[in-house]
């Protein structure tokens, strides 16, 4: 997991082969340290662009992010596929990434 995005506020940099996630978290979020980390480091082979919520505010507003711990997960090109508002354990991430991985082989051969 490495921290925030590598561009500008509100820049969404694309990695061009696989999703990603986007997990917005705070200082003052247990639940982030306590079940949304652990449930993150279940995943195997997935970048993880963690974000402070509050020192990435443009960012955080661009998904509507009022509650912690939200998840994003990200196309390979850069746009949003699932917003998870509050805890989101790893099956589900697994789910929505496997889903991520199918909607660009379907593409791709379209």
């Amino acid at each position: 997991m490495h921290d925030g995005p590598s561009g500008p506020a509100g820049h969404l940099p694309m990695n061009g082969e696989e999703p990603y996630l986007i997990y917005f978290t705070g200082d003052s979020c247990t639940v982030c340290r306590t079940h949304q980390e652990p449930a993150l480091a279940k995943l195997s082979a997935v970048r993880i662009d963690k974000v402070d919520a509050v020192a990435e505010r443009e960012l955080a507003d661009r998904f509507h992010v009022y509650t912690l711990p939200t998840t994003v997960v990200m196309a390979a090109d850069g746009h949003a596929l699932h917003v998870n508002y509050g805890y989101a354990p790893a099956p589900k991430l697994e789910r929505q990434l496997a889903e991520a991985r199918t909607n660009k082989l379907s593409t791709a051969t379209a």
